[in-house]
């Protein structure tokens, strides 16, 4: 969203969490801009708009039922105007639902120190592509380290399952990128542990 509005582009911001909402206002202030940012769920945000791109990073894999993702989809078209974008992120499955790839490290480092976070995946539902997600960070910042635990189910969806939904709702040239490069991949392609999808409305 910050880059969005340091751009000068209208946008609107929403998120479940006040923590990380918080987090944002600070970022915000610190560059000197005034963001519309609320406290609320997608799925109770109203029928206004239209916009012209909607972006949902690290959202999708939280719906556990195909129903739930279906109404999210949903929600989004109608919250479009016509040519509009709907881009989200997931984890792609082929990357990580195999033994040897259900745990995952990564560290980020900043001016103030660094952050790390692992994840372990322990599947519960085969099928589905369900599994319990354990989540342990660490941010270390002017050399003081903080420390936090939690975990939650999360769902692997694939390409296809993805395209499909999509489709079903009205979205029109629908693509998967690995990563935020500019050619697409498909399904066969093993590559890229985070994937983005676009999808638009006609």
């Amino acid at each position: 969203l910050l880059p969005l509005l340091k751009q000068g582009h209208q946008a609107v911001g929403i998120d479940s969490s006040d923590a990380m909402l918080d987090v944002f206002r600070r970022k915000a202030q610190a560059a000197g801009i005034e963001p519309d940012v609320r406290h609320m769920s997608f799925d109770g945000y109203p029928d206004s708009g239209p916009f012209q791109g909607i972006v949902a990073f690290y959202v999708i894999f939280y719906f556990l039922k195909t129903d739930e993702l279906r109404a999210f989809f949903k929600k989004a078209f109608s919250l479009l105007s016509p040519g509009g974008l709907l881009l989200f992120n997931y984890y792609n499955p082929f990357e990580i639902w195999e033994p040897k790839k259900w745990g995952y490290p990564n560290t980020y480092p900043y001016e103030w120190g660094f952050g790390r976070v692992e994840y372990t995946y322990t599947p519960v539902d085969y099928i589905r592509g369900i599994a319990e997600m354990q989540e342990y960070s660490m941010v270390s910042k002017d050399g003081v380290p903080r420390f936090d635990y939690k975990t939650r189910h999360v769902r692997f969806y694939t390409m296809t399952e993805l395209q499909l939904l999509l489709e079903d709702v009205g979205f029109s040239d629908v693509r998967t990128f690995s990563g935020l490069v500019e050619n697409p991949v498909r399904e066969e392609d093993l590559r890229g542990y985070s994937l983005y999808t676009t999808a638009r409305k006609p």
